[in-house]
């Protein structure tokens, strides 16, 4: 509900996910949408650092954005792509006859997109508590 950048890069991941027909540009079509998702780890309106609130949702919020799960997600995904590439590149342009490795690449391009897609989703819930309860804590106050 707060963030509309995070729900329509999600949505968009999904939509390439989903979708029938699988071209490298749909591989980019989020990214124009990942400053807006990135830029509340750093800072908030306020001028605070996220990092620097207490409470359970913020621990689980920086080990879900921790930079080695970063890094893991960022090359699960890409090595998705280029797994796509190498297998379509043989199929379509060296007329090689690799239907079932394009099928298990597709399959695992999917299961790449659909778990970025629920690691977005979890860190945008988890995002979303951290700043409702900022707000609550600081009616309160």
């Amino acid at each position: 509900r707060h963030n509309i950048a995070h729900a329509c890069c999600i949505q968009t991941i999904l939509f390439v996910a989903f979708n029938k027909v699988c071209t490298v540009q749909y591989f980019v079509w989020f990214l124009p949408l990942l400053p807006f998702i990135v830029a509340p780890f750093f800072e908030d309106s306020k001028g605070k650092s996220l990092q620097s609130r207490a409470g359970t949702e913020t621990a689980r919020l920086q080990s879900m954005t921790s930079p080695s799960r970063v890094m893991g997600m960022f090359l699960f995904w890409f090595s998705s792509i280029v797994v796509w590439m190498l297998t379509a590149v043989e199929l379509e342009f060296n007329g090689k006859y690799w239907w079932k490795e394009v099928w298990l690449a597709s399959l695992y391009f999917f299961i790449c997109q659909i778990a970025l897609a629920i690691w977005l989703g979890r860190i945008a819930v988890v995002l979303q508590r951290v700043q409702t309860a900022d707000v609550v804590d600081k009616k309160i106050l």
